[in-house]
């Protein structure tokens, strides 16, 4: 029972402060609405001062429990989305909770008599939104799906008209609706400005390739030198979303020593890392010659090839041209092909720019994408 007395002796004078301001509601008043004489009043509280930081400690946990706080956050939203899906449920809560809209009102009319109403009204109106929204952009950047910016500007930029929109519902009820679809529109604006379209990327990136050619047993030892970079090459297409693919060179002819189909040497070399199971034999120089090969080209739509591997002369040689007569983009990674003879290796880079590849070394592609 006390603690129902004192629930409403709050609730009575939150309804008060918030109609008439602090000066305008006094003890008398506050316990005739509830049926009390003062005495049951000072029961609970001992002054109008002491009901007044109560209610607003009361605020502040139930604002930061219901709608969440820097210290509270809720999860980054996994989708752009999610991001509207998230705003909305945030300002539906905020606009039709009685609670939260009666304070808001008490701090509107308080924030120029009280300090710490006025400091409530700062945190709620303007920085405790943008420092809420922070860490949440920050972690929507880290996803993919924000650009890369100052998630600290992006936050007060798509608060702060929201806030805005949240107050003209207090002062005119009436366009409370016009107001939730305001902010809907101006949260996918938002998206649509500095939103990374990741499904867009995605897609984009699906049509790429990383090709890795004949690092095998049987080829030159050449290619240890450059495995390191091999490997990093294929971590650095996984991670981007590309197809990472394996050719495999069989030579099919009666009494051959190298790449003998179902032997030691035709297997890739162990220190290869292997990400996928997209490994495809061929038996002439050209990879495209491969029908397997060619048949996952184009049921992945695979568009742009970055080629590695062995050799530089021949097989990598014969890949790269036949790939941009049939029109492919073809990117050469400079320093993860190899070949027996290395002093070729000037040479074949220059042949395959002037055949219409793009030739660079792995660290510039890492920059790029």
């Amino acid at each position: 029972m006390v603690k129902d007395t004192k629930e409403r002796i709050l609730s009575a004078a939150l309804d008060m402060f918030s109609q008439n301001g602090y000066a305008g509601a006094n003890i008398r008043e506050l316990s005739l609405s509830l049926g009390l004489v003062k005495s049951g009043v000072y029961k609970h509280f001992e002054s109008k001062e002491e009901i007044w930081n109560t209610l607003l400690d009361r605020m502040i946990a139930y604002y930061a429990e219901r709608f969440g706080s820097p210290e509270n956050l809720p999860p980054a939203p996994e989708t752009l989305e999610g991001l509207v899906d998230m705003t909305m449920r945030m300002v539906h809560f905020t606009v039709h909770d009685e609670m939260i809209v009666k304070t808001r009102k008490l701090l509107s009319i308080e924030q120029f008599r009280d300090e710490r109403a006025r400091d409530l009204a700062t945190k709620h109106f303007l920085t405790g939104l943008a420092d809420m929204f922070t860490p949440l952009f920050a972690g929507m950047m880290d996803k993919g799906l924000l650009r890369k910016d100052d998630p600290a500007m992006l936050a007060f930029a798509y608060t702060a008209p929201i806030s805005a929109l949240i107050h003209l519902c207090d002062r005119e009820p009436d366009k409370t609706q016009e107001a939730m679809e305001r902010v809907e529109a101006f949260s996918r604006h938002f998206i649509r400005i500095y939103g990374e379209v990741r499904e867009a990327r995605n897609r984009e990136m699906s049509r790429k390739a990383l090709v890795v050619i004949d690092i095998q047993n049987d080829i030159t030892k050449h290619y240890r030198e450059i495995i390191d970079n091999l490997n990093a090459a294929i971590d650095w297409a996984a991670e981007n979303g590309m197809a990472v693919v394996y050719i495999k060179h069989n030579n099919p002819s009666p009494g051959t020593r190298t790449f003998k189909p179902d032997t030691k040497g035709a297997e890739l070399v162990p220190e290869l890392k292997i990400v996928s199971d997209h490994i495809f034999v061929k038996t002439k120089a050209n990879a495209l010659t491969s029908e397997k090969f060619s048949e996952f080209i184009r049921a992945k739509d695979i568009r742009e090839f970055y080629i590695t591997g062995a050799d530089a002369t021949a097989c990598v040689k014969s890949t790269c041209f036949n790939m941009t007569k049939a029109g492919f983009r073809v990117h050469v990674i400079s320093d993860c092909v190899t070949s027996y003879d290395l002093k070729k290796l000037p040479e074949m880079f220059r042949y395959y720019a002037d055949k219409g590849c793009e030739v660079r070394p792995l660290g510039e592609y890492q920059g790029m994408i």
